[in-house]
């Protein structure tokens, strides 16, 4: 169980700090892509693979400053459209059994 804790808290400090540049250069987005026909938002899933790629990173690389210009260079790369009122209905279809003939549920 104590193992799980640090993982735990690493998850959050990198979700956290994600959320917080992505706060922080949405706007410059916005402004952007401002001419394109959808307004955009930066992927916070793509953003959150390169913030995990370069955490440590940041902890020990020297030069912290070239490397958050980096990252929201990268973050504003990786944008996405919103489209307004687009919602596609999802088809459930249920799974079939796929039991061997000696495993089969009893009727």
């Amino acid at each position: 169980m104590e193992a799980i804790y640090p993982e735990f808290h690493a998850k959050i400090l990198t979700q956290n700090l994600t959320a917080m540049h992505i706060h922080s250069v949405q706007p410059i987005a916005s402004t952007l892509y401002a001419p394109r026909q959808h307004p955009y938002q930066i992927n916070f899933k793509e953003a959150l693979a390169k913030m995990k790629n370069n955490l440590l990173l940041s902890f020990t690389e020297e030069t912290f400053k070239d490397l958050l210009n980096r990252l929201l260079t990268l973050f504003l790369r990786t944008i996405e459209p919103v489209r307004p009122r687009r919602q596609a209905p999802r088809e459930i279809v249920p799974k079939p059994n796929h039991f061997p003939v000696c495993y089969k549920q009893a009727a």
